[in-house]
């Protein structure tokens, strides 16, 4: 069979100059909430402190977690199947749920989040109303996916060629 690949997953890669600017600021932020004087400005200052390490955090665990599936991938250790795209239900255009299609009894489900085909994203996210490959029942598809707490993550995907 010819198959055509329509969706890989993109690594997170992150923006150095974005961590170097929030961890200025937050040192910035630690000095000036030290030398405060005012209890109401030291509170306000805790919060904004607090805001930057869950920015942070976010970063460092996107990092984390695009590290983990570049190991998997390098080690081959995620699933594969290949078949017919069954019990497909198309999400509305106006969104609000999900996108969902079954391939050799494998159940997938699609959230959509606001990319679109040339914009790489860590998995498969694309619906039929959002530009994406899969658009109806019978197509052949083969799929390199991961099992993550029970629900399947789409990492590659290709169509057959018609």
């Amino acid at each position: 069979m010819d198959y055509t690949l329509v969706y890989e997953s993109s690594l997170y890669e992150m923006n150095i100059v974005f961590i170097s600017i929030t961890i200025v600021a937050l040192c910035m932020l630690l000095y000036f909430t030290f030398s405060m004087k005012r209890r109401r400005e030291r509170i306000i200052s805790f919060f904004m402190i607090l805001f930057i390490f869950f920015i942070l955090y976010g970063e460092i665990e996107k990092k984390v977690v695009s590290n983990n599936i570049q190991n998997i991938i390098n080690l081959n250790t995620f699933l594969t199947l290949e078949g017919e795209v069954r019990e497909l239900y198309i999400m509305p255009k106006s969104g609000h749920k999900k996108e969902s299609f079954k391939v050799d009894n494998e159940y997938f489900e699609i959230s959509y989040t606001g990319n679109y085909p040339k914009k790489k994203t860590l998995y498969y996210t694309l619906t039929k109303n959002r530009e994406g490959p899969i658009t109806h029942n019978g197509q052949k598809v083969k799929i390199y996916y991961l099992n993550i707490n029970g629900e399947n993550k789409i990492i590659k995907m290709w169509l057959e060629n018609e």
